[in-house]
């Protein structure tokens, strides 16, 4: 509890921060009050609290838990526009004194001209405000501290626009209300410039701050009268005279906003016009003086370089593997170690290396697919010109980074102005480099995975080194700290890349639509064109028939509003068939014939493999269309069974709007694909090594939502707790019970005593329920007429009732799940007596879910 103030004290406390004007009746309190200016007269402010906004905001900002180490005071003109003392107002003196007596703070002012009844003093408080702010926020960045900000004491114009820096600028504010007790935090708000409407009028923009300070960054850092004439308002867009207000001179208009900052930001904001992992930067800094400079560095880096790099993109049918794909696997770091802890993503990363740990990481999120823009392929007996062959880039793409990473004197990938300041920046390229190049799920990180039986053929043909990374790091790094750090930041990498598979890559849902019509479009008139110009070599191998349906049934697609899956599903097959039987042979044909220097490569062979890659498009599209997002729900370090230790669960997010409403074959064929993507993302996971040795995570566990309707599928016997102890604990939609005559005779009863809708349950009776195998086939007849949603959480419960019951539950559940079907196992148990339960079964259990 705050000790109550001082009342009769309290009462004379409006004279305390200028004793000098106390009324002559009063003199006798003069003394009493002096001795809280005394230097050094430490008091509790609590006894006075309510004395002055300032000191009240500095307390219960303090009880909130910070420690504030300095207090910075923007101070106004107290004497008709003017300071009354050395820059800064009287009462400024009295309260530095009460603050260092009363909280032992240094204080600090910064004067700002500002003066309500003066209107070219008010228009430029906002830029003034940010200017400082700005420099306080650069210095405490420096020196890793974190800024408060408190809006309410003093004059409340200069405080709201303290506040929209804030908002601008995503910062946390405080606001005190006058006779309150509380202080209110605003947390920072996602919340920027409106850039379409500078971009709409954006030669009206510029000529505010005037073109040659457009054109010139260091005149536009300089420059600092934005005002304007009557003449230049008169013809701006109404959007930009809002900001304009008349000024002390008579021939001028003053903005209220800081122009030339809101162009940097739009520039900026162009260069990149999205996030690029600012939360991810957080987690560089540590205690090293580089930190900084390794943040900036990457800033840099991504607009000005990586994020420039697409515009060479060799395969852009393919869904986005950009800017925006780095991004995303940035951004489910700080999700993934949000919901494992960070302790648990570092284990094994060296202490003194994190830092430069998280710093290889992030450029090599940034990079490893730049590959993907690289126009040739060396070795060192072959080159090859990729354009034209676009599955050659797609398999080979982690290579051409790493060939791209090498050679930095053409591609200026890495090195900068400031590279040499960084600290063991040799390790960090090296590092970069082998992390980008084992990415791919082909690429061995342990000895064992080198004997793997599905590498791909193009690694054969392109005689692409597939050493295990563990005796990589050994050949390049002589310390075991690097090796370390190299090993863990790809195993991570290899498991990240694989989840990103969601519908942020195609984009938006009228790119992705516009994005099929083109690539059957595409495909179209490629299929026809080779058919007329190479006949002889349509003759091999019915490559003509190929070709032929795939240009049928891409003019289905390209006619069509919603075509059928089937049809991009079968052109999908072809593809492979024509990229497996004609497409890569050939290319192993010219390389064993011309053994070394430049490939010659026919253009027919080029336009065989664009048809083969376009049209493997179409369910790369659908599949990432499907998810919303990825996200780590939540990390199980210890299960109360000991069934679900060290398992992360990730809840894949479902576009309610590709999901079919009455098409079962489109169901069926969503269900194969959700399947597909949770068999990749554990496959990844497994690859990368990360359920090995100490590792945090062993196991992962993919639940799907927006759920549908939750359906428990149970055997019942005679004892009806399982299934109470089934409806509290679970509060299923829907029950499936499989039971005998007389057990479902106990359903009413357990629905009473459980508040359960008797009319949710569905009823499958055996006659005899301990052996009756030839009513098996009739139980599974009558669920599969089941009208199932893709989206149905489907729990199976393995408790209760006869063993044979559950068997046929059992047998039921399986064939759902070759349906794809997502099934989930629980059982619920009892650890009372027998006796008890039989006297009173209706008591809560435990529902325990199998792994």
């Amino acid at each position: 509890m705050t000790e109550k103030p001082n009342e009769k004290l309290k009462e004379k406390l409006k004279y305390l921060l200028d004793p000098d004007s106390i009324p002559e009746e009063l003199v006798y309190f003069k003394e009493e009050l002096k001795k809280y200016f005394q230097k050094g007269a430490r008091f509790d402010y609590k006894k006075l609290k309510g004395i002055s906004a300032e000191l009240d905001s500095i307390s219960l900002i303090k009880d909130l838990g910070y420690d504030i180490e300095k207090v910075i005071m923007f101070v106004f003109p107290d004497d008709k526009g003017k300071f009354s003392k050395d820059e800064r107002p009287a009462v400024y003196d009295y309260l530095e004194r009460l603050i260092e007596n009363a909280f032992g703070l240094k204080t600090e002012p910064i004067s700002i001209m500002y003066s309500s009844s003066d209107k070219k003093l008010s228009s430029n408080t906002l830029i003034t405000i940010w200017n400082e702010l700005d420099k306080i926020v650069e210095d405490t960045k420096k020196d890793k501290k974190e800024i408060i900000v408190d809006v309410a004491p003093g004059q409340k114009y200069p405080g709201i626009m303290a506040a929209l820096y804030c908002i601008f600028n995503k910062m946390p504010f405080f606001y005190k209300f006058e006779h309150s007790d509380e202080i209110l935090e605003f947390p920072p708000i996602p919340a920027t410039w409106d850039f379409s409407s500078i971009d709409e009028a954006l030669s009206a923009f510029i000529s505010l701050i005037d073109l040659p300070t457009y054109r010139n960054e260091k005149a536009q850092s300089e420059k600092k009268d934005e005002s304007i004439s009557y003449s230049q308002y008169a013809v701006i867009p109404q959007i930009f005279r809002d900001i304009y207000s008349t000024s002390s001179s008579a021939d001028k208009l003053e903005s209220i906003l800081p122009l030339s900052k809101i162009f940097e930001e739009y520039k900026n904001a162009r260069k990149l016009p999205f996030g690029y992992g600012e939360e991810y930067f957080k987690l560089i800094l540590r205690d090293n003086p580089d930190d900084h400079k390794k943040i900036e560095y990457l800033r840099k880096k991504i607009r000005n370089a990586w994020s420039m790099q697409w515009i060479g993109d060799q395969i852009p049918e393919t869904v986005e593997h950009s800017q925006r794909h780095s991004k995303r696997l940035m951004e489910f770091t700080v999700n993934l170690i949000n919901a494992i802890g960070e302790e648990n993503f570092l284990k094994g990363v060296p202490e003194d290396l994190i830092s430069d740990f998280y710093f290889v990481f992030a450029i090599a999120m940034n990079v490893h697919d730049l590959g993907h823009t690289k126009l040739s392929f060396k070795n060192d007996k072959i080159s090859l010109n990729l354009d034209g062959l676009p599955s050659v880039v797609r398999d080979l793409h982690n290579e051409l980074t790493y060939q791209m990473l090498e050679d930095e004197s053409t591609y200026h990938l890495l090195e900068s102005e400031k590279t040499k300041e960084i600290k063991n920046w040799e390790n960090i390229v090296k590092a970069v480099k082998l992390v980008s190049r084992y990415h791919r799920g082909h690429m061995p990180i342990d000895i064992a995975d080198n004997l793997q039986k599905d590498r791909k053929k193009s690694l054969e043909i392109f005689n692409i080194e597939t050493k295990p990374l563990v005796e990589v790091c050994k050949e390049v790094f002589p310390t075991k700290d690097w090796q370390t750090l190299t090993i863990i930041a790809a195993r991570w990498l290899k498991f990240i890349d694989g989840v990103d598979v969601q519908a942020d890559r195609t984009v938006d849902p009228a790119y992705r639509k516009l994005r099929i019509k083109r690539t059957a479009y595409e495909l179209i008139n490629l299929t026809k064109s080779f058919i007329n110009e190479n006949p002889e070599i349509c003759k091999t191998n019915n490559l003509n028939k190929f070709l032929l349906e795939i240009k049928e049934k891409s003019s289905i697609i390209f006619e069509e509003e919603n075509s059928d899956h089937n049809l991009r599903t079968k052109i999908a097959k072809i593809g492979k068939l024509i990229e497996k039987t004609y497409v890569y042979p050939e290319l192993n044909r010219i390389i064993e014939n011309q053994k070394e220097g430049l490939l010659k490569i026919p253009e027919w062979l080029k336009t065989l493999d664009r048809i083969a890659f376009k049209a493997l498009q179409f369910p790369h599209f659908e599949k990432h269309n499907l998810v919303s997002f990825v996200y780590p729900r939540f990390y199980k370090k210890d299960s109360i069974c000991g069934n679900f230790d060290k398992t992360l669960y990730l809840t894949l997010n479902i576009n309610e709007e590709e999901i079919p409403t009455t098409d079962k074959e489109g169901k069926e064929h969503i269900l194969k694909t959700l399947s597909d993507i949770k068999k990749e993302i554990i496959t990844e996971f497994i690859k990368a090594g990360l359920n090995k040795g100490e590792f945090a995570i062993k196991k992962i566990k993919m639940e799907v939502e927006p759920v549908n309707e939750r359906v428990l599928i149970t055997p019942l016997g005679t004892s009806p707790g399982v299934l109470y102890t089934l409806i509290k604990k679970l509060n299923p939609d829907k029950i499936l019970v499989i039971t005998s005559e007389k057990a479902a005779e106990k359903i009413p009863e357990i629905c009473k005593k459980a508040g359960y809708d008797e009319s949710k349950i569905s009823i499958y009776k055996l006659n005899d329920p301990f052996t009756g195998f030839d009513e098996i086939q009739k139980i599974q007849g009558s669920f599969s007429m089941i009208d199932w949603n893709p989206f149905d959480e489907i729990i199976l419960n393995l408790a209760g009732g006869t063993s044979f019951l559950q068997y046929v539950a059992t047998k039921v559940v399986d064939e759902l799940e070759k349906q794809n079907h997502s099934v989930k196992r629980v059982f619920a148990i009892d650890r009372r007596a027998y006796t008890e339960q039989k006297e009173n079964p209706y008591v809560v259990g435990d529902v325990v879910e199998l792994p």
